[in-house]
């Protein structure tokens, strides 16, 4: 007995390949996008560490400075005073290659002769002797793998060039870096590795060291030394951990890569109406079938054991094959992830795709649980109804109809508590539970609009096209138990694009306003950097005075920007020339003007809105600084609106800070000019005061343009997954609409007996199509107003700690609109087509 049903259950996709294909992508590309963000985000953070760890060696610990270094005077101190001999002094840098500007080389400065219980991996392939040795005594020399070599084009012995801070430098290559192990050779990728003394010189930081390796035992000995250490230090140096320090850096992207796994999980949860509907409709398709056999005596439980084998298939074949699609789609996302971390978070290098075990499990325990999830109800159906209801074709759409006003109230209740969850619990995961609750319920409410959209436009659609429209209208109505699903999946694609879609708008428009209101100075002068987010590179001795002494300049202003570390993760630290005149420049989320100011310039510091959030500041709380001098404990004095950096920003006056630091460099400045004055022209003019210098000097609407360039760039991988959360709706309605249409081929050829042409039935099919693009635009466009409503002033604001404006873009909504009917459309071409070209007789013939 079991045999036989067996094999009627393999009839049933083998007559329907398509059908069945259609499920198995659909469920592919969920998992891919999933797995496909794990693997990317993953890859980056672990060739951030893996490169971090190589650089760093064996040290157990780490000396580390404030925004200028460590002098170099400390290193003595440990090797003399301490004697410490397990110590290494580091200067590090970035380059870029000259051919491919965006190619990013990390430099590292050494002392060779103490590197040796440190970093053997980094020794060349000639030994120490030919290669190590050749940094102390041949001018501009480096060390670099083979892969970086060739990359540059650099040849052993002969010179080749890079690009430092804007100006060319020379190098010569003495020597290729060789390692047994892969991993660690693809972490040397990119490394230029030379003498201290040549790295200080490159990067200006004579004197100066960012960073002194250390190996100290963890015995009584150890603890001595660690004792002794805190009694030569300066204020300004601390001792931590290499591990601290990188995971303090990679802490820094956790709101991104939690946000891009939530947008991943959308095509996800598309996917899951994709499987329920193919099982839908092979449970509709097959009642016949499933009656004759419940009145042969199958139980429930060898029916729904049929059932879940069926899509238990479905779902195994679709996750691995979306474990494939998911490792060739993150190579393809991992440039655009690294692109957003370079731009906003910190340099990372990062060309292939590392495979761990964990995204892969991830995706496919994700992958399976959704398959089962969504053929739960399918599956309950098919076994639970009664073989004479089973062998009534009418009765599934009977139950639909009756169940549709239930899932409407529940759909709402899910709706209201989605809400409650996002507003009253402040956070991250309850806000996406609360968010999932939302998509969900809104799923669930699209049937009973489906048929109140449909009641309302029938008298119209007869009126203006005639009576196929009429019938049109009416097959989406009775065929809802088939319809609604594919509504619903291609309504909640279609609203995450409007969501999406207002959020970047949002952001755009508050970004703007605050460029606009903040960026005030008619030209900005600052020293060439690597990434965005590379602001402490400090301007070259003399501009600013050069600068301040130009005709036609009516005053300038100065920055110095400098990551602060901190036990957590770093801040941005800016100290700034402030008059009364600057006093506009600033929007306060909290404080009082007329009392931030007074204080700011006595004792107290301006915070931004993301640190406010992120540490709970507020105005009177106090932000304990670890300066030159020791730890200061600065009272807040205002809480100011920021869009430049989620990490937090510190500021106070350049002349306090420069008290507090020992650093009298300057990052940028910011050049004012009389109100008839032409800043291009003032840009010329600078240009050609340093023609040998490199600088970075643009007017005010060039730089703004750039930052709301490097805010496009940004936003580019959520318009990916966007766009394949989509693709994914599509494939499903595309089913749906394939497998109703073709269900329905013995109503066709009745009605193609009965006098109606082919091209009555194209008109027929895709305007069947049409109206259910239309519904599901229509439902998508509040549904997609209260996700971005969710994203905007709930899941933005607890993750990055920004408020934004509401931008309303009716530009958005017309396009989401058109883009449903459209891609409805499309997906009824096929369904259509085949249609058409079915003999009447065939048709009407029962086998």
């Amino acid at each position: 007995m079991m045999r036989v049903l067996w094999l009627s259950t393999l009839r049933w996709p083998l007559r329907r390949p398509w059908q069945a294909l259609l499920a198995i992508v659909g469920v592919a590309m969920g998992v891919a996008v999933v797995i496909a963000i794990d693997i990317a985000n993953e890859s980056a953070r672990r060739a951030f560490l893996l490169s971090t760890a190589t650089v760093t060696g064996r040290a157990t610990d780490q000396l580390t400075g404030g925004p200028n270094g460590i002098p170099e005077e400390v290193f003595r101190r440990i090797r003399v005073d301490v004697g410490l001999r397990e110590s290494a002094p580091v200067v590090e840098g970035y380059a870029t290659s000259v051919t491919t500007p965006t190619h990013t080389l990390q430099i590292l400065g050494i002392d060779p002769l103490s590197e040796a219980p440190f970093r053997p991996e980094l020794t060349p392939s000639g030994g120490l002797g030919s290669g190590l040795s050749q940094l102390l005594t041949q001018p501009d020399a480096v060390l670099m793998s083979r892969a970086t070599a060739t990359a540059l084009g650099a040849t052993l012995g002969q010179p080749f060039v890079v690009t430092i801070a804007g100006a060319r430098q020379p190098m010569v290559l003495v020597g290729l870096l060789e390692t047994g192990d892969a991993a660690t050779q693809r972490a040397l990728d990119d490394l230029l590795i030379t003498d201290i003394g040549v790295a200080q010189h490159w990067l200006g930081k004579f004197g100066q060291l960012d960073r002194i390796d250390l190996i100290i035992p963890t015995d009584a000995h150890g603890v001595a030394v660690r004792t002794q250490l805190a009694t030569v230090l300066p204020p300004g140096v601390r001792l931590t951990t290499p591990s601290q320090r990188a995971q303090s850096t990679t802490e820094m992207t956790a709101s991104f890569e939690i946000n891009l796994n939530a947008l991943s999980l959308l095509a996800l949860v598309v996917g899951m109406f994709l499987i329920y509907n193919t099982m839908t409709f092979a449970v509709v398709q097959r009642r016949p079938l499933l009656g004759t056999l419940r009145c042969l005596g199958v139980s429930q439980g060898e029916i729904a054991r049929l059932m879940l084998v069926e899509g238990s298939v479905i779902a195994v074949l679709g996750t691995a094959l979306g474990i494939g699609l998911g490792i060739g789609l993150a190579q393809l996302l991992l440039g655009l992830v690294a692109r957003t971390i370079n731009d906003i978070y910190f340099v990372v290098t990062v060309n292939t795709i590392t495979l761990t075990f964990w995204p892969l499990l991830k995706g496919v325990v994700l992958g399976v649980l959704a398959s089962l999830v969504a053929l739960a109800i399918p599956t309950w159906e098919a076994a639970r109804t009664p073989p004479r209801t089973v062998l009534r074709r009418s009765s599934y759409e009977e139950q639909t109809r009756r169940l549709v006003p239930i899932l409407g109230w529940l759909g709402l209740v899910l709706m209201l508590f989605g809400g409650v969850v996002m507003w009253q619990i402040p956070f991250i995961l309850a806000s996406y539970v609360g968010l999932l609750a939302l998509t969900l319920g809104a799923a669930m409410v699209t049937p009973i609009a489906t048929v109140a959209v449909m009641a309302l436009i029938r008298p119209l659609a007869v009126r203006l096209f005639g009576l196929i429209a009429g019938m049109a209208v009416r097959d989406v109505v009775t065929s809802l138990s088939r319809t609604a699903v594919a509504v619903a999946a291609l309504m909640i694609a279609v609203a995450v694009t409007i969501a999406v879609g207002l959020m970047v708008a949002s952001f755009r428009l508050t970004v703007v306003d605050w460029l606009t209101t903040t960026i005030r100075a008619d030209v900005f002068v600052s020293a060439p950097a690597i990434t965005a987010n590379r602001l402490d590179t400090p301007l070259p001795a003399g501009v600013y005075e050069k600068v301040a002494a130009l005709p036609g300049i009516a005053r300038v202003r100065r920055y110095r920007s400098t990551m602060l570390p901190t036990d957590t993760t770093p801040v941005l630290q800016i100290a700034l020339d402030v008059t009364e005149a600057d006093h506009a420049a600033f929007l306060w989320a909290e404080g009082d003007p007329t009392q931030i100011w007074p204080a700011f310039n006595r004792d107290a510091i301006i915070i931004s809105e993301p640190l406010a959030l992120r540490r709970h500041l507020h105005v009177g709380d106090t932000f304990t600084m670890r300066t030159d001098r020791g730890d200061v404990a600065m009272p807040i004095a205002g809480v100011f609106y920021d869009y430049g950096t989620e990490l937090g920003v510190i500021m106070q006056p350049i002349e306090r800070y420069q008290h507090f630091f020992d650093d009298t460099h300057i990052s940028s400045l910011g050049v004012y000019l009389p109100a008839d004055a032409d800043s291009e022209a003032m840009v010329t003019t600078i240009r050609n005061q340093f023609p040998t210098t490199a600088l970075l000097v643009r007017s005010n609407r060039t730089l703004r343009e750039s930052s709301v360039a490097i805010l496009d760039r940004t936003f580019a991988i959520t318009n990916v997954l966007q766009l394949l959360a989509t693709i994914v709706a599509f494939v499903g309605i595309f089913a749906a609409l394939t497998a109703m249409q073709l269900e329905r081929v013995r109503e066709f050829g009745m009605l193609r007996a009965i006098g109606l042409d082919p091209r009555q039935l194209w008109q027929l099919v895709l305007s069947e199509t049409g109206l259910m693009g239309l519904v599901a635009g229509l439902v998508a466009l509040p549904v997609g107003t209260a996700m971005a409503w969710a994203l905007i002033f709930v899941i933005n604001r607890i993750s990055f700690g920004w408020t934004l404006q509401f931008a309303f873009e009716p530009h958005i909504y017309l396009n989401a609109l058109v883009t449903a009917i459209v891609a409805a459309l499309l997906a009824g071409i096929v369904p259509a087509w085949r249609i058409a070209r079915v003999a009447p007789a065939l048709a009407l013939r029962e086998e």
